[in-house]
């Protein structure tokens, strides 16, 4: 039987507590991990120190000397060590890092905060050909049919939507034009 100090029995009560989610104060799971994330880095590396390299029924009688029975008969036991191995190794100090920031998400688990730790950014989605570009077209489009626009109000919105894309005012260049228009009117009227 292995001697254990009261460190790691403490140690060992937390994380069982913790993966077996028995701990039922205010706080969720993630709150847990997030304060704890440490504390469970440093037993689960002894807990796995302890494990080695012993497969099967002598790991099955480690796990049960370190009072972690619970994991001897657990479906996913393969699964919760290799994630525990993980998080006892170098990737615990970036996983703990994480945690103590909320980066991590709702993790309720040690595997499910290695595997948010792992897990890939979303790519974002390639704009489809065309999209987010604002395509003037001088023709109404009606059944597949193309038609020009028939009122003088349509007309107009169809320059101004072409000049707005040209990068200038179609109603200040046409009060330009009235102006200067104007202004040479009245001269010839005064030369005339």
């Amino acid at each position: 039987m292995t001697k254990l100090n009261k460190t790691q029995i403490a140690g060992l009560n937390s994380l069982t507590c913790f993966e077996t989610e028995m701990d039922r104060t205010e706080r969720s799971q993630a709150e847990i991990f997030r304060t704890d994330a440490a504390k469970h880095r440093k037993t689960v590396q002894f807990a796995i120190g302890k494990i080695g390299d012993a497969q099967k029924a002598k790991r099955d009688a480690i796990l049960t000397d370190l009072g972690l029975t619970w994991l001897v008969s657990h479906s996913k036991k393969r699964d919760i060590l290799s994630a525990w191995a993980k998080f006892a190794g170098d990737m615990g100090i970036q996983i703990v890092a994480k945690a103590k920031a909320g980066k991590l998400g709702k993790c309720s688990t040690i595997r499910g905060a290695v595997s948010s730790h792992e897990a890939k950014p979303k790519a974002k989605r390639q704009g489809k050909s065309g999209q987010g570009k604002k395509n003037v077209n001088f023709k109404a489009k009606k059944g597949g049919k193309t038609k020009a626009p028939t009122t003088i109000a349509a007309k107009l919105q169809l320059i101004e939507a072409f000049c707005e894309e040209q990068g200038f005012s179609f109603t200040e260049f046409v009060a330009d034009w009235t102006s200067e228009t104007e202004a040479d009117t009245g001269k010839i009227a005064a030369n005339g």
